[in-house]
């Protein structure tokens, strides 16, 4: 952990022990740099697009593990920023505020910043223009009706033909007829193009409609495997842990079983220097039964020579 000082004169602590650099893309980095206060922030760096950083990103999110007061996401230091990792940005930054923490991204700047304006990280803004005043039902009904008809040329339209029809009845002479039928033959070989460009235009919103939701799904689909990501992650941290305490015991029933086998070793020792001691007792009373057998035969005889003298 070292000291340093920033250049608005906040004291802070800079952990240099927390980076996380990419191996294929040594642009792309991440600092934790924790201040005074319980604030802290995170420092991205270089170049961030999902198919470099979604491998590493697990270890950026225990970056943004430990607790903080405030939490910075610093992005000045940012060169590009890609739509698939701007949804993992602003997950991280949920979770964040999830778990009762404070969160923000700053410092981003050109299309880093049109990126994420554009995945709707700003705060809501505040309308510059007065709400309209109230009106009652009816009056909307009404003005709407009024916009509608003075829009459309569609009465116009009924009231010329109406009118022209009137007139054919009443003098249907007055009428080329040839021409009628020429001009609408024309009318609909002329509409052929028009009806075409409505055609494409409407192929081309819904296109663009499903592409939006395709776009919502894959950021979905993204935030779902992060947190499944999240998960293994943490399993595995516990099964290297439940790895550890049986190794752990397996040592010491090891150790246990080293010690038995040694007090074995040492209770056949002493049996061994038991049974030679039992057998050298066995011998010394052989011994002394020879010695005991020769005495009383010494005592016989000479009890006998005491009685014939």
């Amino acid at each position: 952990m070292l000291s340093a000082a920033s250049v608005d004169g906040i004291p802070r602590c800079t952990n240099t022990l927390l980076r996380v650099p990419h191996p294929h893309d040594p642009g792309f980095r991440v600092e934790r740099v924790d201040l005074h206060g319980g604030r802290a922030e995170l420092r991205f760096g270089g170049q961030l697009r999902f198919r470099q950083c979604f491998a590493s990103w697990q270890s950026v999110r225990r970056l943004a593990r430990p607790p903080a007061a405030h939490l910075a996401f610093d992005l000045s230091a940012v060169d590009t920023l890609d739509g698939a990792a701007t949804a993992l940005l602003l997950e991280l930054r949920d979770e964040v505020v999830a778990a009762g923490g404070d969160a923000e991204i700053v410092g981003a700047h050109g299309g880093v910043r049109a990126m994420l304006d554009l995945y709707g990280s700003h705060p809501p803004r505040p309308s510059l223009h007065p709400p309209p005043a109230p009106i009652g039902t009816l009056d909307e009904i009404g003005r709407e009706t009024l916009a509608m008809l003075s829009e459309s040329r569609g009465l116009d339209f009924i009231g010329d033909v109406a009118v022209a029809g009137a007139r054919a009845v009443r003098a249907p002479r007055s009428v080329n007829w040839r021409e009628v039928l020429r001009l609408m033959e024309r009318a609909g070989a002329d509409s052929l193009p028009i009806v075409l460009m409505i055609n494409f235009l409407v192929g081309l919103v819904t296109a663009f409609q499903a592409a939006v939701d395709r776009v919502k799904s894959i950021v979905a689909t993204i935030g779902d495997i992060n947190r499944l990501s999240g998960e293994v992650s943490e399993a595995v941290e516990q099964q290297n842990a439940a790895t550890s305490e049986i190794a752990r015991n397996v040592q010491q029933a090891a150790e246990g079983t080293r010690l038995v086998t040694t007090q074995i070793a040492d209770v056949s020792a002493e049996m061994g220097q038991s049974g030679a001691a039992a057998r050298s007792m066995q011998d010394t009373v052989g011994a002394l039964s020879a010695k005991a057998e020769t005495l009383t035969a010494q005592i016989s005889g000479f009890l006998k020579e005491v009685r014939a003298a």
